[in-house]
């Protein structure tokens, strides 16, 4: 009882953290501090050759967790690389993000792109609902147990049928248009 009380704590916090966020006029960081460009670039190009150097490694570590020859251990191994490594993996691939946000100045224009939508549609949810959890309580309806399953950046309530990929999360959870949707999640 006590964690459902947190949780629903902490979901209150986010709600109120996107709402403070969507009032709070957006500037860009390189008008006022135009001199921290060539530093994104440099941390920028750093990020990207850890990655690259990240998925070498994953690899290998995969390949050598298909050589076992019992199932199960191909099993364990490869979970256990999925977790300690593909976490790292996904936020290196946050922090890249991050910075090619910070250097690309906002389009002022209302057309999106399909890479736009792409980027989009490729946020991670549980970044955009504030977890790391598979289970969340449904954002569709009131719960004391959650039943909001999380999975390929997807998400489905086992309640209500309510789902979702990261856009029509923003959509519900915020009202917005599919395009102000997508510009958010750029």
């Amino acid at each position: 009882m006590k964690n459902l009380e947190c949780l629903g704590e902490i979901l209150e916090e986010k709600e109120l953290e996107i709402e403070w966020r969507a009032m709070t006029p957006q500037t860009e960081s390189l008008e006022v501090f135009p001199e921290a460009r060539e530093y994104l670039l440099d941390r920028l190009n750093r990020w990207e050759k850890y990655l690259v150097s990240m998925r070498r490694i994953v690899r290998n570590q995969m390949d050598w967790a298909c050589l076992h020859k019992d199932e199960f251990n191909k099993w364990f191994w490869a979970e256990v690389i999925k977790i300690d490594d593909g976490n790292l993996l996904n936020l290196v691939a946050k922090e890249i993000r991050k910075m090619e946000i910070l250097l690309t100045p906002d389009e002022k224009s209302s057309e999106i792109t399909d890479a736009d939508i792409q980027r989009a549609r490729d946020y991670p949810i549980k970044d955009l609902i504030g977890t790391d959890k598979d289970f969340v309580l449904c954002p569709n309806h009131t719960e004391k147990h959650p039943s909001f399953c999380l999975k390929k950046n997807f998400g489905y309530c086992f309640s209500c049928g309510y789902s979702c990929d990261t856009i029509k999360y923003l959509q519900d959870a915020q009202g917005l248009s599919f395009v102000e949707a997508v510009k958010r999640l750029r």
